[in-house]
């Protein structure tokens, strides 16, 4: 019932965000024909190589030699990801690992740590890069404040991790539940002490080609939009959004916050509201279309 309830409000939270974007906007201004076969098929192609580049990774951390099998199940649970709110689709890697490649609950978990803490440090690494640029292309403190914010927010990451990953204390938890959840945690983090330096470097150097390609697909498609910003904006933009996904308020696919924090960083590169927030619309829209397309064709393939 929980889950119900908060996939009932993510879908609430959507439409409301949505209506108020467009509460002053003409829809016959949405023009969906602006979506061309470029914008599908490049994405599509650019997808293949994100999610093989991601089996790689998996293969690599989790020790599994099928790769085909591997890449289906990935791109089902990206689908799961996200479509499911509040990042609850996680869940669907933890058990098509333990149904498809007899992993236990433990070790699938243990290890989905490992590779979701180099993601965020890789995420983090470039958002803070490319903030450096955009300060000076966006002349708002905002920015200022939300580099700052990362940087704090990144001190504290870490010492999250030692204190929970590194340390013997359950902080006075009683709840038996609670306890193994903070037990998989500290597990998790303590499995990138036993992984030898060269699989680390593999591990990091696999997860910033993955970002990358991510991060040049997304801007490939602004650029088939006719939206002109520079690669360092897009890069800034897409991984902010990102990361305050993470937020426990989260709307159905991020439809809405994607919508108003383009648009909001957008406006201060010169753009018109009117002009930009049908662009945006159709921008995430070309985004879902590959993961939901891999995604279907993932469940049909994943348990052979």
């Amino acid at each position: 019932m929980n889950k119900k309830v908060k996939f009932i409000f993510s879908i609430i939270f959507s439409v409301i965000i949505l209506a108020i974007l467009f509460i002053k906007f003409d829809l016959s201004k949405l023009d969906l024909s602006k979506i061309k076969p470029s914008l599908i098929i490049i994405p599509f192609i650019f997808y293949f190589f994100i999610k093989l580049i991601n089996t790689v990774r998996y293969s690599n951390v989790y020790k599994i030699p099928n790769k085909p099998k591997l890449f289906w199940i990935l791109c089902y649970s990206n689908l799961m990801l996200s479509l499911i709110p509040f990042r609850l689709g996680e869940f669907s890697y933890i058990s098509n690992f333990k149904r498809e490649f007899n992993k236990t609950y433990k070790e699938a978990a243990q290890k989905l740590i490992l590779i979701r803490f180099i993601d965020y440090v890789a995420i983090y690494i470039l958002l803070l890069i490319s903030s450096i640029y955009v300060s000076t292309q966006i002349k708002d403190g905002l920015i200022g404040i939300i580099s700052l914010f990362f940087v704090i927010s990144l001190i504290i990451f870490f010492g999250f991790v030692y204190i929970v990953g590194f340390t013997k204390s359950n902080f006075g938890i009683k709840s038996k539940k609670l306890n193994k959840i903070i037990l998989v945690i500290k597990e998790g983090f303590r499995e990138m002490l036993k992984i030898s330096k060269l699989d680390f470097f593999k591990l990091f150097f696999l997860t910033f080609m993955y970002w990358g390609i991510r991060l040049v697909m997304g801007y490939l498609i602004l650029i088939l939009l006719g939206i002109k910003i520079s690669f360092y904006s897009a890069v800034f933009i897409s991984l902010l959004l990102l990361l305050l996904g993470l937020f426990p308020i989260q709307t159905y696919m991020n439809f809405g916050t994607f919508e108003a924090g383009w648009v909001y960083f957008l406006i201060n590169l010169g753009y018109e509201y009117s002009q930009i927030l049908p662009m945006i619309l159709i921008y995430h829209i070309t985004l879902m279309i590959p993961p939901i397309i891999y995604g279907i064709l993932g469940f049909f393939f994943k348990g052979r």
